[in-house]
Formats: C-alpha cells, sequence, structure tokens
C-alpha cells in the first residue's frame, strides 16, 4: 500500500510540476508584441537586436529556484542594466522567468521572457533591424519608443 501511495504522488508530481520552455541551449528569438507576433530576428550573443539569422547568439538557460532561470551566452552572463538587456561579464546574471500564460498580451501557447513583473521590449529604433543593418539594443518598454515592441521567446536547439 505504501509503494503504491509512493507512486501515486510521484504521477502527480511529475504531471503538476511545470517545466521550463527556456532552458539548455537556445536562440532568443524577437517576436511582435501584436498581431501575428512575427518571428522579427534574434538577439546576438550580446543581447542586441539582429535581423541577420548569421549573427544570432546562442544562449544557454539554466534552471534556478522559484522556476526561474539564468541565461548566458559565450559573451557571459545575461542580465538587466538600467532597463537595457545585454549579457557580458559586466554584471553577474539575473534570474528571469517565463510571462504566464494568465498575465495580458502574451502570445498564446509561446513561451516569453519576463524579469520580475516586467517583459515588453523594445528598441528606439523606428523600425526592426532588417539584415544589413546594424544590431539594436533592447530595453525594457516604457511606452514612449516610435519602435516595435517586441517579446523575447525561446528557440531551443538541444
Amino acid at each position: 500500500m505504501r509503494s503504491l501511495i509512493l507512486t501515486t504522488l510521484l504521477t502527480l508530481l511529475t504531471f503538476t510540476t511545470p517545466t521550463l520552455a527556456f532552458e539548455g541551449k537556445g536562440q532568443l528569438r524577437t517576436r511582435w508584441y501584436e498581431g501575428d507576433h512575427a518571428d522579427l530576428g534574434c538577439l546576438t550573443e550580446t543581447g542586441r537586436w539582429t535581423g541577420n539569422e548569421e549573427k544570432c547568439g546562442v544562449f544557454v538557460a539554466v534552471p534556478a529556484e522559484n522556476h526561474q532561470f539564468n541565461l548566458s551566452s559565450p559573451a557571459g552572463d545575461c542580465y538587466v542594466s538600467g532597463a537595457t538587456f545585454q549579457c557580458d561579464d559586466g554584471e553577474e546574471a539575473f534570474q528571469f522567468g517565463e510571462w504566464p500564460a494568465s498575465w495580458p498580451n502574451g502570445i498564446p501557447g509561446t513561451p516569453v521572457l519576463r524579469w520580475g513583473q516586467y517583459g515588453l521590449m523594445a528598441s528606439n529604433e523606428r523600425n526592426a533591424p532588417g539584415v544589413a543593418d546594424t544590431p539594436q539594443a533592447v530595453h525594457l518598454i516604457s511606452y514612449n519608443e516610435p519602435g516595435k515592441r517586441i517579446w523575447l521567446t525561446w528557440k531551443g536547439l538541444e
């Protein structure tokens, strides 16, 4: 009987413990926050937005406590400085989380990166960067930016 109870509890824990989509190796994809949530490119290994697929960085997401995770790239740990997202050896890695599906404006069925209660990003440029454009810095939105507002999503590479 005791074995049956333990097996049942382990089964319930397995099915009820949420897993993180941001885990292992992957890319941070930039998705428009409105309309069709079009894929607008990716982040470079330093955390800048590019439309050039050859410049997409490879990130590593390592689970932390409380359903959060740390991000790093070959450039260093990822964090938010002021409001700007970046990855380098400048600061210790922040713990990020996933934007809950129950929160407004997310992308249905697509995990979105968040930092604390914030997740929506933007650049100061009017348009998304094209293939030949210089990568742009992205920051947590202030709602004064003229350009497209984006979510950061995960594309696993493993």
